[in-house]
């Protein structure tokens, strides 16, 4: 209460809230009209309760998630005071399918979130929504993106969109953009060539069955990139990638040959993951100094064609994981055993013919918790004698 008016309404689950699609039989809801937040999550609504929009027009948070409301009332944009709409985990088959021209009046808009329903278009003049924070909208598939899109210059999170065309060039206006996580069809064939422009931008995941086979220059600008996620056929990463020294994680899905020579300039990054395709990708090979990774924790190369590793992986004192699975590996630097904070190191399904002696000296350090050698049909020879060495809690062949 507020001056003796109603100014918040929860109805949240306890099944009441259906009565607010009744106006009918319950006149007394009109009154409502200093409501300022109004939360009707799973409420077995089945229509955007009509009392809403001509009377509660100071509302400035409305949560209709849970429920089955196929469609948004055309007259929706008169919400203007509207901060909050959520309207997610929407019941199958009662998905919202696309927005009215109105809806791009709410410009007071912060937080949009439309997860579990089915959009495939968003208005052209959804620009107009300039104070948009944050935008979730997991489960719908757009053809593109309006142009306009560019215009929401107050946007920090996008979130969950699949979008089956290029990210319009406008996207390199959204400059206070902090988290991106989109995924992407065949069509998708480049990204904006001033992608650059989103300093800000921390997280970056963008994924799907993309065909970018190079990335923009201006990628390697994302001084403030933390994670990049990327999944794509991507033949090389660019030059200047190094350059991206806030960079504390990679996560690349696609066959490419190596990383480029000042890849291990990225002094911060501690997760390394790169998956390819046995039957398709090239060698690869990693950096000779990949050594000068200081501080990296996490290596997982999966499916590719990677035959050996390099002699100053012994380096990486805070090497805690070593995932090579299903690739080609014939050898093993001997550095490995110099590894005292290892804990799992899992190499199954390679070509190992042998295991060097200087692993035994993994046990002088944090004991192992597991290391796996299956798959390696050419070690079956050595693994009593690596179970005798003692080294780790359990040793899978």
């Amino acid at each position: 209460m507020e001056n003796g008016h109603v100014v918040e309404l929860n109805l949240g689950a306890d099944g009441s809230g259906y009565i607010l699609t009744q106006l009918g039989e319950h006149p007394a809801l009109r009154s409502l009209k200093y409501l300022r937040k109004l939360n009707l999550f799973g409420d077995l609504i089945h229509s955007f309760p009509e009392v809403i929009i001509p009377y509660y027009t100071d509302l400035q948070y409305l949560d209709l998630g849970g429920n089955s409301i196929s469609q948004l009332p055309a007259d929706i944009g008169n919400l203007t005071k509207l901060e909050t709409l959520i309207i997610n985990q929407q019941e199958e088959g009662a998905e919202i399918t696309s927005l009215p021209e109105s809806f791009c009046n709410l410009v007071n808009l912060k937080k949009l979130e439309l997860s579990s329903n089915r959009l495939s278009e968003l208005p052209e003049n959804f620009g107009n929504l300039v104070n948009l924070d944050s935008l979730v909208l997991w489960g719908s598939e757009f053809n593109s993106l309006p142009s306009s899109f560019g215009d929401l210059i107050s946007l920090k999170y996008f979130l969950g969109a699949g979008i089956k065309s290029n990210l319009p060039e406008s996207f390199s206006q959204l400059i206070n953009l902090v988290e991106l996580n989109i995924f992407g069809t065949p069509e998708v064939t480049k990204m904006p060539d001033n992608i650059g422009n989103l300093k800000k931008l921390k997280i970056f995941w963008y994924q799907g069955d993309l065909n970018i086979e190079m990335l923009p220059e201006s990628i390697c600008e994302l001084n403030s990139l933390v994670h990049f996620a990327f999944k794509s056929n991507l033949k090389e990463l660019p030059a200047n990638f190094g350059n991206l020294k806030s960079l504390q994680f990679l996560d690349l899905f696609t066959d490419i040959s190596g990383l480029p020579p000042g890849f291990t300039d990225l002094i911060n990054l501690k997760g390394l993951t790169l998956r390819g395709s046995l039957e398709t990708g090239p060698v690869f090979n990693l950096p000779a100094d990949i050594g000068k990774l200081a501080n990296l924790e996490g290596i997982m190369i999966l499916n590719t064609n990677l035959y050996s590793l390099p002699e100053s992986i012994g380096s990486l004192s805070k090497l805690i994981d070593i995932y090579i699975q299903r690739c080609k590996l014939q050898t093993v630097p001997s550095s490995i055993g110099d590894l005292r904070n290892l804990s799992n190191l899992f190499l199954n399904n390679n070509e190992l013919s042998v295991i060097p002696d200087n692993f035994k000296n993994l046990n002088l350090g944090t004991r192992i918790s597991r290391i796996s050698l299956e798959g390696n049909m050419n070690l079956a020879w050595q693994i009593n004698e690596i179970r005798s060495w003692d080294i780790c809690s359990e040793l899978i062949y």
